[in-house]
């Protein structure tokens, strides 16, 4: 296979048996048989194009912030997204979907932009982030969406606007389907001085640090989605408070570790393996419903090795 890619594509750099814990944030998965980085956007979609025509198993991954790879491996082609452009517009900011979004908000912050402070500290790609309708403190990345070019399945590139992502809390279409974002022109006003925007995002910062691991405790951030149901100031209620409540933060399989400041958050304490983290999840799972009658959703998504 991977022959055979370098035959049909000599300019990009096609390696085997890349150990995928290197690409997430968790720092947990195996090796993929074929692993690439692509820098532009012609290669991405001929590459694309080629694999699903081939009938080729594959999958694009941008920051692997919300992604948790089989320790097995992954049977198949992993394409990691590095395209990384950014341009002020008249509606706020344009960037490729591979842009990582907490520079896209330095971006927006440098250009004084305002809109997307609730982002700060998210980690991934603007368009990892669309995908999954990334967001925080009640708002979320696709209600600043304009409009956007998406690789749809056929092979094509269309000029979509919200509309079209089927938007709802912590995702879109594009988690049902293999589309994905091209490049993205988020809304944002422009305003006369940024220093309250950044205050805010200073601020953000803080309130994470003090419940979020740092970089020393590899995590996927929040395992399961908030509920379906909503507090008195509206807010979804967090699935952390149920997790807390059932003893969730005791809990550990291996070196999968429910974080002990944020009972939502499974962290990696060395050389955690995927069933390890599945095992600690499915606990936590279970106890929520035994204890509450409420199935959680996970957030982060798994992918198995074939």
């Amino acid at each position: 296979m991977i022959a055979e890619l370098r035959e049909k594509f000599p300019k990009i750099s096609w390696q085997s048996n890349v150990a995928l814990r290197r690409h997430t944030t968790f720092q947990v998965g195996g090796p993929a048989t074929v692993f690439a980085e692509i820098f532009s956007e012609d290669e991405l979609v001929g590459v694309l194009v080629y694999l699903r025509g081939n009938c080729r198993r594959h999958l694009v991954i941008g920051g692997g912030s919300n992604l948790l790879f089989d320790s097995d491996g992954f049977d198949g082609i992993i394409i990691k997204n590095r395209i990384a452009q950014i341009h002020r517009r008249d509606e706020g900011i344009e960037a490729s979907g591979g842009f990582p979004l907490q520079d896209a908000l330095e971006f927006a912050l440098n250009h004084r932009l305002s809109g997307i402070e609730f982002a700060a500290g998210i980690p991934g790609t603007l368009g990892g982030g669309l995908a999954g309708n990334a967001g925080a403190y009640g708002s979320n990345l696709g209600e600043f969406l304009a409009h956007a070019r998406v690789l749809t399945a056929a092979g094509n590139i269309v000029a979509a606007g919200p509309e079209y992502f089927s938007f709802g809390y912590r995702s879109s279409r594009l988690q049902q389907n293999s589309e994905i974002i091209l490049s993205a022109t988020i809304r944002l006003d422009e305003i006369p001085a940024i220093d309250e925007s950044r205050r805010r995002c200073r601020e953000i910062l803080d309130k994470r640090a003090s419940k979020h691991p740092g970089t020393d405790m590899p995590s996927a951030g929040s395992f399961f989605k908030n509920l379906d149901q909503f507090d008195e100031s509206g807010r979804r209620v967090p699935a952390g408070l149920l997790l807390d409540q059932a003893g969730c933060k005791s809990l550990a399989v291996g070196d999968a570790h429910v974080f002990p400041r944020h009972a939502n958050i499974i962290v990696n304490r060395g050389e955690a393996t995927s069933r390890d983290v599945l095992q600690l999840a499915a606990e936590m799972k279970r106890r929520v419903l035994e204890k509450f009658g409420i199935e959680l959703e996970p957030e982060v998504r798994y992918v198995p090795v074939r």
